[in-house]
Order: structure tokens, then sequence, then C-alpha cells
């Protein structure tokens, strides 16, 4: 593991909802879970030219850009407080985690995927 590539800082974080005392329910709070530095992969040249190509395509499908899908490496937590229901907050922006794989090998670092909210 490279710690001088992970130097984004990303929070994890739940929604949660409820009721207030009359019973109606409530915009959902936002409750921190864990803070951490995170390595963002790159997007490979192969990426960026099947989005250039298409486009106009993927738009119409409603795939999602690659702008939107990241992946993350944070540095392996074996009580990690969050999973594939959290959010993560990132740049300023909002994304749903999409999978959270660990490394079964070593145990080094965790692989999250991401979403960007719409």
């Amino acid at each position: 593991m490279i710690t001088r590539k992970m130097n984004h800082r990303v929070t994890f974080f739940r929604e949660i909802g409820g009721q207030n005392e009359d019973g109606e329910v409530v915009s959902p709070s936002r409750k921190n879970l864990y803070t951490c530095w995170a390595e963002v992969a790159k997007t490979s040249l192969k990426d960026f030219q099947e989005g250039a190509n298409q486009t106009a395509n993927k738009k119409a499908k409603g795939i999602v850009s690659s702008s939107e899908l990241k992946t993350l490496y944070i540095r392996h937590n074996p009580e990690r407080p969050f999973d594939s229901s959290d959010h993560v907050e990132f740049n300023g922006f909002e994304y749903d985690i999409v999978s959270v794989d660990v490394d079964e090998s070593s145990f080094d670092m965790d692989k999250i995927s991401i979403k960007r909210r719409t």
C-alpha cells in the first residue's frame, strides 16, 4: 500500500429518517460514521475513448457516465462502521456505495465503488 496516494478526504455517512412527536415523517438527518483518507483510482484511457464514442447512446439508454462512477481505496478497517446501504461525501458531492470489496489476501486496503447521487 502506498499511503502517499491517499490524498482525498472522504466521509462515510448514513441518513437516518424518523418521526417527530406528532408522528409525522421528517426529512432524514445525516449521521457521520467514518472519515478517512482515500486514493481515487484513475480512469483508464479505454474508458475515456468509449465515453467519447458513445456519449449520445449512453445518455439515451440511461447508462451512468464515467464521471459519476468512482473507485476509492481506503486503509482496511476490520470494524468497518459502514456498509453498502450508506453514502460517501467526496469533493463536495454525495455518492451511493455500490460495493465494498476487501483484499482477502493481505487485508491491506478496501476497494469502495461509488456512484454519484442524482
